[in-house]
C-alpha cells in the first residue's frame, strides 16, 4: 500500500468509529490523531521526515502533523514506527474493531 493509499483511506475512516467496529480512540476519532482533522502522513519507504506523535494533556498519544498547541511530543523508534504502520494497514484494509485498538495500543505504547 502506498503512502498516498494509505492516508486517503486512514482520512476516509478516521472520524468514522461506526465504519471501524464501533471503536474510538478519543474525541471521536477510530484513529488516535490530535488536531480537527487528519493531516497528510509521509508513509513512505524508510522513515522519511520525522512523524511526531503528540501528547495530549491528559496522556494520550496520537498522531500529531501540526503542534498548535505546544504539546509535548515523542518519536517512535524505527521498529515501533513499521509496527504502526502495518498495524494501520491491517487495519484500513479490513476495519474492524480489534485491528483498531492494536494500532491505538501500538501508538499508546510510545508514551515515555
Amino acid at each position: 500500500m502506498t503512502s498516498d493509499e494509505l492516508n486517503r483511506r486512514i482520512a476516509e475512516l478516521c472520524d468514522e468509529p461506526e465504519d471501524c467496529g464501533g471503536f474510538e480512540a478519543f474525541g471521536g476519532k477510530s484513529i488516535p490523531y490530535v488536531g480537527w482533522f487528519w493531516r497528510t502522513v509521509n508513509f513512505g519507504i524508510g522513515r522519511g521526515p520525522i512523524t511526531q506523535f503528540g501528547i495530549l494533556p491528559g496522556g494520550e498519544v496520537g498522531f500529531m502533523e501540526r503542534n498548535k498547541w505546544g504539546y509535548s511530543s515523542v518519536t517512535a523508534t524505527d521498529e515501533q514506527w513499521e509496527n504502526i504502520k502495518e498495524l494501520l494497514e491491517d487495519a484500513v484494509l479490513d476495519p474492524a474493531r480489534d485491528r483498531f485498538e492494536k494500532v491505538y495500543d501500538a501508538i499508546q505504547g510510545l508514551r515515555q
